[in-house]
């Protein structure tokens, strides 16, 4: 069974602006998954508390070539369901989460996990931090989540990031087997 979950997109760097992003905070997190997946790798300088791209070739890599350690990285375009204040984001999540998507994607009691809510559960801080994940309801959208997700809206959020395109261009989206194994960090 394959699903249009990932996308690799090289070129792919998150937005500089906080307000797009969802931050996972200790606790539980409902949310929607919105779109596929694009896949990318960045390594992270905790001495600079800093991100940086990964270009995945190591002759083009400074990151790479001075030894630090690389991440597969996805991001999402999710609807947060919060009950007060809904809202759409991107989801930038590491393998820990993203297995557990894919685990839930190849249950045929779920299958695709865009038809019902995830429950991103935090437990930790910094390093220290385990994630899980549940599959949650199938509830229909509310009529101001309905909105929230209109295309016209979604294109709102475009212009002011002019990252997000990739992730509901449907003619884009690439097929893949959910068998297929996923990187971990290297």
């Amino acid at each position: 069974m394959a699903f249009d979950l990932i996308k690799d997109e090289a070129s792919y760097n998150p937005p500089p602006s906080d307000s797009v992003w969802l931050k996972f905070p200790e606790g539980t997190t409902t949310i929607r998954l919105l779109s596929h997946s694009i896949h990318f790798q960045n390594h992270y300088i905790r001495k600079e508390n800093k991100t940086y791209d990964c270009t995945g070739d190591v002759s083009t890599c400074q990151w790479c070539q001075s030894g630090n350690k690389k991440r597969q990285r996805w991001a999402y375009l999710v609807l947060l369901r919060d009950k007060t204040a809904p809202a759409v984001k991107i989801a930038e999540i590491g393998y820990s989460i993203f297995g557990h998507i894919i685990d839930l994607s190849k249950d045929e009691d779920y299958g695709d996990p865009r038809g019902y809510d995830l429950k991103i559960v935090r437990k930790g801080t910094d390093k220290d931090t385990e994630y899980s994940v549940l599959p949650g309801n199938d509830t229909a959208f509310t009529e101001k989540e309905e909105l929230l997700i209109a295309p016209e809206d979604l294109a709102k959020i475009d212009k002011a990031d002019n990252k997000l395109k990739s992730f509901y261009l449907k003619d884009e989206v690439e097929d893949i087997d959910m068998g297929k194994e996923v990187p971990a960090d290297e």
